[in-house]
């Protein structure tokens, strides 16, 4: 296990932004104000909070659960984390033929 800060921080990041931004995008579709920065949550996580306006976070601050998820949107959140792997982070290359098809 890595319990070197400056190393968890980095790997955390990508996370921490996830989290942010489905909290801003959240806030968006109930028309709620969001005041809290990315600076704010990377401290409350570094001191140990694992939850975030009703979002649960794991260990590595990726969202688990949202128990304030808008009742009008339910499966905001997973549809959230869909949306923001598909365009973080590039496509696997088809490297398997389907001539059997």
């Amino acid at each position: 296990m890595n319990t070197n800060p400056k190393t968890n921080n980095h790997n955390n990041m990508k996370f921490r932004f996830l989290l942010y931004e489905y909290l801003l995008a959240r806030a968006d579709v109930i028309g709620a104000d969001f005041n809290l920065s990315l600076l704010e949550i990377e401290k409350l996580f570094t001191l140990g909070f694992r939850n975030f306006s009703g979002v649960q976070v794991n260990e590595l601050c990726f969202p688990c659960w949202d128990d304030d998820e808008p009742v009008t949107h339910r499966g905001l959140l997973n549809s959230f984390i869909c949306f923001y792997i598909s365009k973080e982070f590039p496509p696997i290359p088809d490297t398997i033929k389907y001539s059997h098809l």
